[in-house]
């Protein structure tokens, strides 16, 4: 826990209103005329809903002691527009629902880094909501499938403060260039079930948000985080590490591909493996996961009992094709089985949580 709020709660956001893009307008070719309709739609959400957002997070300032007033009241707007693509950017749209708040509050001010308040627009599939009622439908009396160009629902709300301090810090003071989120970590730590007395690794620990957050909250099994990037280990992870005191954690430097812990030694792998243009190229990462599939094995303990036949290694990436085949050579069919494989949503990018069970052989070559 942290704080008072739940360690695993990234944000919580009031819903001010869900606004329905015309297709007329989002597929205009005047970005201009985007930017138009989301200032004045903003403009127009209804004094009600602005008047019960405003008292809630009156409230919650109250509760965490923070002082709350609309005179000079400091805010930023954000948009998420997740897998969607527009000729406005998401700054620009970002600059368009902000002139649509100062219409509404023209004594509010733009702060980007200290504000009171967030003005949030999450961009939601309208194609991804007909689906899932459409499935539910028995099948003799499903209708018709009338598949249009996806025109996203904007989904507008306000956010909460959750806690005194900024999530982004919590249990740290120091970032790398692909930092996880602290509630992300958290839940991928909750995700492994580690039982007491477990050895817990993250191969590619980066500055050690998994290993501190999994210490945090599951204190009764020991979490071991390493990287190759000596200057991320030693300038930023050690300070994060001595930063939290914990005495069931420790960070040391380390080439996943040439581990420095003995066979048999680690009861579960979890880990965010290296992925995107910032880590390395596709060449690069492609000769890296068969040589870190191959140490895991040699490194993870067989599981036995209650833990028979569950996965020994949970590997976060969105190189999905470099993973699967990886996993499809001969030789590491021999090693892993994939039990399972799971969309996840990690900083605007669709990535994959993969969860594989060690088998009980090695490679004869």
């Amino acid at each position: 826990m942290c704080s008072g709020c739940l360690a695993s709660i990234e944000q919580v956001v009031i819903q001010l209103a869900v606004l329905q893009v015309p297709p007329s307008i989002w597929f205009s070719q005047d970005s201009n005329t985007m930017g138009d309709w989301l200032d004045q739609s903003i403009a127009d959400i209804s004094a009600n809903a602005w008047r019960e957002a405003i008292e809630i997070n009156r409230l919650a300032h109250q509760i965490l002691n923070q002082p709350f007033t609309l005179t000079d009241h400091a805010y930023r707007a954000t948009v998420r527009k997740g897998q969607y693509h527009h000729l406005l950017k998401t700054p620009e749209l970002a600059a368009r629902v902000g002139d649509g708040v100062a219409t509404r509050f023209n004594d509010w001010k733009v702060n980007l880094t200290q504000y009171n308040s967030e003005m949030v627009v999450d961009l939601i599939s309208q194609q991804s909501i007909a689906m899932l009622q459409y499935i539910q439908w028995p099948h003799e009396k499903r209708p018709e499938k009338n598949i249009t160009p996806d025109v996203p629902l904007l989904h507008v709300g306000i956010t909460l403060p959750t806690s005194v301090q900024s999530i982004s810090y919590r249990r740290r003071i120091s970032f790398g260039r692909t930092s996880l989120r602290p509630p992300l970590a958290y839940c991928l730590a909750n995700l492994i079930q580690a039982r007491k007395g477990d050895i817990v690794l993250d191969p590619c620990c980066g500055s050690g948000t998994i290993p501190i957050e999994g210490a945090a909250n599951y204190v009764d099994a020991f979490w071991l985080g390493s990287d190759v990037n000596t200057a991320e280990i030693h300038g930023i992870a050690q300070s994060n590490f001595s930063h939290v005191a914990l005495n069931n954690t420790d960070v040391l430097n380390a080439d996943g591909r040439a581990l420095p812990y003995r066979n048999n030694s680690i009861d579960i792998v979890l880990t965010d493996l290296p992925w995107g243009r910032r880590e390395g190229s596709f060449t690069q990462i492609g000769k890296l996961y068969p040589k870190l599939l191959r140490e895991l094995h040699r490194i993870c303990r067989q599981p036995t009992g209650s833990r028979q036949a569950k996965p020994s290694a949970y590997l976060i990436t969105q190189g999905r094709k470099l993973l699967r085949g990886s996993l499809s050579y001969d030789w590491c069919t021999k090693l892993w089985k994939l039990e399972s494989e799971k969309e996840l949503y990690i900083g605007g990018y669709i990535v994959y949580l993969f969860a594989l069970v060690r088998l009980d052989q090695s490679d004869n070559n």
